[in-house]
């Protein structure tokens, strides 16, 4: 059975700006985040899932690169303004991360 060379960290944020955000455009946000920030090339960082109607996101990298992809995400810029974004939690599983998420929305 293969066996993963890195751990994976999931990390759940909100967009707080008024408008509709696409997945194009804030997939292509974060990439050129990623450029700014230099972010290293081997860190596994992607997008998971997006909802653009509750404006929330969940992102994936490896578990060494959590605190650099925080930053990557509050340096993210749409138009050449700054996108607001709160990091809601991290998770090493996507499973309990949308557990958390469900519940969380509940209360």
């Amino acid at each position: 059975m293969p066996v993963r060379q890195s751990k994976r960290r999931y990390i759940a944020f909100k967009i707080l700006e008024n408008h509709i955000i696409s997945y194009n455009k804030l997939k292509y946000t974060v990439f050129k985040s990623k450029l700014d920030v230099s972010y290293p090339q081997d860190s596994n960082f992607r997008i998971i899932n997006y909802d653009p109607s509750r404006r929330l996101c969940i992102v994936r990298c490896g578990h060494q690169f959590v605190e650099v992809c925080k930053k990557v995400l509050k340096k993210m810029e749409i138009d050449g303004k700054p996108l607001s974004v709160e990091i809601i939690m991290v998770s090493g599983t996507l499973k309990s991360l949308r557990k958390k998420l469900t519940l969380k929305k509940q209360s």
